[in-house]
């Protein structure tokens, strides 16, 4: 059953003059810019099983930096706008939000409301309104009492006017299932939680909607995947809460659903097989499920495995960072400005650390970072069919002050780093390496 959010829209300025009520039609010559403010409130829903709210608290979880998106469909053109300011900004911790607009729709006879929350769900460059693409994040960062909002995709049923209104009442529906995990037995600090269905089940990922009519179109580039990261661990001294969302998942009769619990240094996965009802992540509804970790198989993690941006230190303010990308016989570097926690750039600049045996491979799409043995300080792109062990595995050490060397393992005394003078990565020796 589709259930849905009330919105209220407060009476806004318009750009243009409204004509006199006694007209039986308004059909402006020219439509100038329109400011609308939307009041979202949550609708009280009676069944546990279908309502918005967080658990135990009876407020929805709006986001404090999230926007909301708002489309206008007039005549053939559909203008979209996002919200000029987030939830936070006048009802933050509240269970109502404000979002203002300020948009410019086209001449017509008929306007059709449509709206998207939140904003950053919808994919870049992405002006079909009758199949717009929408992304179900992989990766949610959850807390222990809350879901990600960026997570909770909310979609309101369209509405047609005859003319353009600064007052709607629009109703949204919420087109991701809200779930609810408890873990038992852990006595660690969590700080992930994957969930993994087996291929071809869409937990998340890329999905067409259709919000001309506020109904799903489909899944196309779907993910079996979610992983829900906590900037504070999930303390080892409780059970562990686990809020993510996912499309309108289930899990068959005899398929598997694998949880993987992490902390810094270990992994604990277990595997479930759904019984005769499956395991069943409903659009619309709180779906819990408690689960038992005692058993769980237990394994070392090794905390530098990952993806990486490679850098070496300019200043306070910039660093030089390697691009998977070959300069003669070294690797591009250029200068990096900004925040490395939230780095969302280009591919060329991601490196992927992995574990082999005592040492680590560095990879870059299908390349290694390698060292030419007996060529001095040149750095080599070596690609995946040339793999050598002896250039390719390097040794990676971290100082007091948080600092890694990368070094060759067959050649310790190979140390990555940026030239000085030239814009490359190389290895130098330890007696040239700061």
């Amino acid at each position: 059953m589709k259930t849905f959010l009330k919105c209220t829209a407060l009476a806004a300025v318009a750009a243009v003059a409204l004509v006199s009520c006694k007209q039986e039609a308004y059909a402006p010559e020219q439509v100038g810019e329109v400011h609308i403010t939307v009041k979202a409130v949550p609708q009280d829903f009676a069944n546990e099983g279908t309502r918005t709210y967080i658990d135990n608290t009876n407020t929805i979880l709006w986001g404090t930096g999230e926007y909301m998106k708002i489309a206008v469909e007039a005549g053939e053109s559909t203008t979209f706008g996002t919200s000029s300011n987030t939830s936070a900004d006048l009802f933050d911790g509240e269970p109502e939000a404000l979002f203002e607009f300020s948009i410019t729709p086209g001449e017509a006879s008929a306007y059709t409301y449509m709206g998207l929350y939140p904003a950053s769900a919808a994919v870049a460059n992405n002006d079909n309104a009758a199949n717009y693409k929408v992304k179900l994040p992989t990766i949610q960062n959850a807390t222990a009492s809350s879901y990600d909002p960026a997570a909770y995709i909310m979609v309101a049923m369209p509405e047609t006017f005859d003319e353009i209104q600064n007052e709607w009442l629009a109703s949204y529906r919420r087109a991701t299932a809200l779930n609810k995990v408890t873990l038992t037995g852990l006595n660690d600090d969590i700080i992930q939680v994957d969930f993994i269905a087996g291929e071809g089940v869409n937990m998340a990922g890329s999905a067409h909607i259709n919000l001309t009519t506020g109904e799903d179109v489909d899944i196309y580039d779907g993910e079996n995947a979610v992983s829900v990261k906590y900037a504070t661990a999930l303390p080892a001294s409780a059970d562990k809460v686990v809020w993510f969302t996912t499309w309108d998942t289930a899990i068959a009769e005899g398929e598997k659903l694998t949880i993987v619990a992490k902390s810094a240094t270990k992994s604990y996965t277990r595997e479930l097989t759904a019984r005769a009802s499956g395991i069943l992540f409903k659009e619309g509804y709180l779906n819990k499920l408690s689960v038992n970790m005692a058993n769980a198989d237990v394994e070392d993690i090794n905390s530098l495995e990952g993806n990486y941006v490679i850098l070496a230190k300019k200043d306070d303010n910039t660093y030089f960072a390697m691009k998977g990308e070959a300069v003669g016989t070294r690797i591009a570097s250029f200068d990096y400005t900004g925040s490395l926690e939230s780095y969302n750039g280009s591919d060329d600049l991601i490196w992927t650390i992995t574990a082999v045996g005592n040492s680590y491979t560095i990879k870059n799409g299908g390349n290694y970072v390698g060292w030419s043995s007996g060529s001095g300080n040149a750095a080599a792109l070596i690609a995946e069919a040339d793999y050598d062990a002896d250039k390719c595995l390097m040794s990676i050490d971290k100082n007091s002050d948080g600092i890694y060397k990368i070094y060759v393992t067959a050649e310790t005394d190979r140390v990555l780093a940026r030239n000085t003078s030239n814009a490359y990565f190389a290895f130098y020796g330890n007696t040239q390496y700061k």
